[in-house]
């Protein structure tokens, strides 16, 4: 290690070890930081819980509704939630299709390399 550096401090006639001082703070930043993303990280698990228990909630205390607002109230509700899972498949479908379309594409640009780099096969194309 580096020596440690002293300056004085004509001000309040003493000296800092800035070193030891900078070192410090920087780890006091890391510690806060990661304590701060570690609150973020449970209130996001409080949450996602919470929400789950409400949905079990509405799920488990399902009736079937009386009056014609009730019914449109709750066919909307649960409408929403066919039309995100739809959104979701559809996208998850979009994302295999291009997985798919990347692999065979590589495949391809693999046998390309494959037979510019082999001399028997690329005479069996001149000829």
């Amino acid at each position: 290690m580096a020596g440690v550096k002293k300056r004085p401090v004509k001000k309040f006639n003493f000296e800092i070890n800035l070193k030891s001082d900078i070192e410090d703070k920087v780890k006091s930043y890391i510690i806060s930081d990661r304590n701060k993303m570690k609150e973020k990280y449970k209130q996001k698990r409080k949450k996602k819980i919470r929400r789950r228990i409400k949905m079990e909630c509405k799920i488990s205390t399902f009736v079937f509704p009386n009056s014609k607002k009730e019914k449109k109230l709750r066919l909307s509700y649960i409408n929403k939630f066919i039309k995100k899972k739809k959104l979701i498949k559809h996208h998850l479908r979009e994302i295999r299709e291009k997985i798919k379309h990347f692999q065979t594409m590589a495949h391809i640009c693999q046998k390309n390399n494959h037979i510019e780099n082999d001399p028997n096969i690329k005479q069996h194309i001149v000829s």
